[in-house]
Formats: structure tokens, sequence, C-alpha cells
């Protein structure tokens, strides 16, 4: 008799055709966690019953069923030479069959569905046949036309593992066979409770022009306008962190300290960043469901220092955490001008990765990224500008933290004069004073305090639990540090809004 159920490991996506050509991209899980919250889905099953020996049974909103060429189907051990359970590893009642031909039929249509899987090998029982690596094809339907197909291969042995598919087609019956080539095709596998959801996979497409992307509800500027930072690995702007993508060599926030000073692209209002491999990484405070940024392709208008003009090809691929989400990629960007890259998604994401994927000698060239938008919003921290240049640059303030009650967080300044005296001001309005030859935003002050920046030039002030009292508030902070470098001495940090839920 066959067992089965499997710890699968992916082999081949998708390939596949039905009378219509109706295709189906199909995306697949390993992790069991991340299908779960990627797709949205739930138990379908419930943890199965022990009912043994059985035909078609419906349990939960899934009916169990053998596939053409399956022989025979027992879910539970009860009443055979297996009982109390087919296989230890997996948690309570398994589903054994003897060749590996299932049919799942599902309650009404779904997106997603997936189970736990053995395939045991050195732990095969006795009753269990030859072990082999087996090859697990699972086909889709919607009534009787296939919409989608893939195969698992190299699937684990031994550990509890699961299978999870996300396809852009919804279906209602799936079947799961084993099609090894072997005379060892009987050898048993596992399955144990199955889960399945109707959400569609997500969408992404790209999003290229500005005053529509703003228009989105809640768009909202993820970094406020770049600061003049110069050279730097990483720096937090407002409710985005800016990085070296995983490609990348360098990274410029802003032209100071380099050959490039007192702009790296003029074209670019403001402040840009520059990079030397072009990569980079954003990692959103909160997940959201677009993201885009002002960019400039130079082609006539090269710097100097900008290599050999190319037309370059660039992607954005979105994660939520570790989970691939999806991606966009945008050929033919106009040169010499100011344009907008955008993504947009119907399933959110939290970091993007911004690749130059050109196939070229010269994918070096530069462009040039300015200010960073997201939505939907608010954010709890806005990057409001309004920095005065020091002899480090502009000195940053960043905010980390959701300001939800409870909740840890902190205030950073950075790059900031070493062992000055520095003053921080807060405020719950925001009204502009020109003074000591820059602006200061937070206005009338609330707070004061006479501070001193350490030996690196910074002041972390951090909390370890947002007060209850501050629910619902704004907040806008501010330094002013010493920095004979500084117009007047004085340089100023960005100012940061918060705003507490």
């Amino acid at each position: 008799m066959n067992l089965g159920s499997s710890a699968f490991l992916l082999a081949s996506i998708v390939s596949l055709a039905s009378p219509t050509d109706l295709r189906a991209g199909v995306t697949t899980y390993l992790d069991k966690t991340s299908f779960l919250a990627t797709t949205g889905a739930t138990s379908a099953s419930g943890p199965l019953p022990d009912i043994g020996i059985t035909s078609a049974v419906a349990i939960g909103t899934i009916t169990f069923d053998l596939a053409p060429g399956g022989d025979n189907i027992a879910i539970g051990a009860s009443g055979t030479l297996a009982a109390p359970d087919w296989c230890a590893l997996l948690p309570g009642n398994d589903i054994a069959l003897g060749y590996e031909n299932l049919e799942v039929t599902f309650a009404s249509p779904v997106f997603s569905f997936g189970c736990d899987f053995v395939q045991p090998d050195v732990t095969m029982p006795s009753f269990g046949g030859t072990p082999i690596d087996s090859t697990y094809e699972i086909t889709l339907f919607a009534g009787s036309t296939q919409v989608g197909q893939v195969q698992f291969q190299s699937i684990p042995t031994d550990v509890l593992g699961f299978l999870g598919i996300w396809s852009t087609i919804s279906f209602d019956r799936a079947t799961m066979v084993d099609i090894t080539p072997s005379q060892f095709v009987d050898d048993d596998e596992f399955f144990g409770e199955f889960f399945s959801g109707t959400n569609p996979p997500s969408s992404v497409t790209a999003c290229t022009d500005k005053a529509t992307f703003l228009a989105l509800p809640g768009a909202h500027s993820a970094s406020g306008p770049l600061p003049n930072l110069g050279v730097i690995s990483s720096a937090k702007l407002g409710s985005v962190t800016v990085s070296i993508g995983p490609s990348g060599n360098s990274l410029a926030i802003g032209a100071f300290g380099t050959q490039a000073a007192p702009d790296w692209y003029a074209p670019l209002p403001g402040n840009d960043l520059a990079m030397g491999y072009e990569s980079l990484e954003l990692e959103f405070d909160e997940p959201v469901l677009a993201c885009g940024f002002d960019f400039a392709q130079p082609d006539l208008t090269m710097p100097n220092f900008g290599g050999t003009p190319i037309d370059s090809t660039y992607e954005i691929d979105l994660y939520l955490g570790t989970t691939f989400v999806g991606s966009v990629t945008f050929t033919a960007i106009p040169t010499d001008t100011v344009t907008f890259l955008g993504a947009c998604s119907t399933s959110p994401f939290d970091r993007a990765i911004v690749n130059d994927i050109s196939s070229s000698l010269f994918a070096d060239d530069d462009e040039f990224v300015g200010e960073i938008f997201a939505a939907p919003g608010p954010a709890a921290w806005t990057n409001l500008a309004h920095s005065l240049a020091g002899t480090f640059g502009d000195p940053l303030l960043s905010g980390f933290g959701p300001l939800t009650t409870g909740s840890n967080g902190s205030l950073a300044l950075t790059r900031a004069a070493p062992s000055k005296p520095a003053v921080f001001i807060a405020s719950t309005t925001v009204a502009p004073q020109n003074a000591l030859c820059g602006t200061i935003v937070p206005w009338p002050p609330l707070l004061v305090l006479n501070l001193a920046t350490d030996g690196t030039g910074e002041i972390i002030a951090a909390w370890p639990a947002w007060s209850a009292s501050l629910a619902g508030t704004t907040l806008v902070f501010q330094y002013l540090i010493q920095d004979p470098g500084a117009p007047c001495g004085v340089a100023m940090s960005n100012a940061l809004r918060a705003q507490s839920p």
C-alpha cells in the first residue's frame, strides 16, 4: 500500500494547457507560515478525523476522493494495520493512499490551497514499500477545464513539510498525483491538514505618472525632500530607510563632500540620490500598497563622472518581509528629463529593491533618484526638511517606532558635529521662523532642552513605552547644533513630525 503526503521542495513551475488555452500562473510555497500570511488561507479541513479506509468524503469545505489511477484511500488509520497512526511525523490523523492519486474538491472556488506533507525515506513504515524520491504533479481545474499545473521534485524526506500553491485563476478542484517513473511508484507519502484561501495573488503594475500616483488614497512623501548627507551606507528618512541594495556598492544622498558638490544632477529638484552600481533598497516603516520616486536618466546631459550613457532597464522587486510579492520592469525610460518610477500592488509590501538590470558593459552609467513617495498614509514619521548644513553636511533627525500606545521607539540625531552643545525644540505646530541663517520649524516651542552631542555627533533619545496620553497627537521636533562650519555657527537638523495614531 502506498501512503501519500509530502514535505516538498519546488521543482518546476507552471506549464500547461487546457482545451481553451486558459493558463494560470502558479506560485509555490514550501513555508507554511509564509503561505498563510501571504495568501490569507485558513484551515479548510480542520484536524483530520480518524475514519480509516473510505471512499469520497467531505471534511470541512473539502471533499477528498481518489483521482484517476488511484486505488484506495484512508483518512486516519482506524481499522488498518497502521493503527493508531499512519505517520508519526504528521500531527494528528493522516491521509494515506495506495497509488498516490488524490483529488480534492472545494465547496466554492479558491485561489490557493496547501497541506502538511511527509515523504518517508529512512522512516518509511514496514508497509510503505521501497522509498524513492517522488515527483508530484498538482493539476488545477475550474469545473472540467484545466487551468493550471505544477510539479514538485527533490522533495525533502523524513521531515514534516508543507506544500502550498497560489493561482492567478480560481479553481474548484485539484489532483495531486505521484508521477514518478519507477516500479516503486507505490511507495508511501502522507497528507495532513488542508488549507485554502479565496484571495487572488497580488498584481503589481508600473505607475509612471506622478500626478496619478499622488492622487492615490493616502499618498504621501515617505522620505521628505532629500537631505545633503553625502556618501552613506543607509539613512532613515521620514518613514523609509534608504540603503545600498544587494547588488550595489555605494550610495550618496546629496552630493556633500563628493566631486559632484553642490548637486549630483541639477534638473532634479533639491538633493539627489546617486549610486555606484544602481541597486537601492527601500524599507518602509509599515506595509504600503505603492511606492515611487522622482528619477532622471541622463544621456546628453550625463555629468562627466557619470560613465557612458545607455538606455537602462530598471526593475522594482517588492517584498513583505522576506516574501516576494511581485515586480515591475521599466524600459524606454525618458532621458534628460525628470520622470517618475513607481510600483502599485494589490497586496501590501514593506520593502522594495530597485535595480538597474541592463545587460551592458556600461551598466554602471549614472541615473539619479529624488524624493520617495508611498501610499497609503499617513506615516508615523514625516521629514519636513529645513536642515542647515554644518561641517559634516546636514544633521539628520530620524524617528523609529510606530508611536502606538505602549510601543517602544526613539529619536536619533546623527551626522552632527561631535561633542557640541545642542538645543532640542518640540512643538505641536508648524510655523517656520527664520533665525540663525536657517529655519526653525516647530513653533511656538512647547519644550526646549539644552543637550550635547556625543563623540560621534549623535544624540539618541529612546522610550520603552509610548504614553497613552499622547495618542492622537502631532508633535514636531528639530535640533540646533553649535557648529563652526555652519552659517552663523549653528547647524540645524531637518524638522521631523511625529503623528501618534
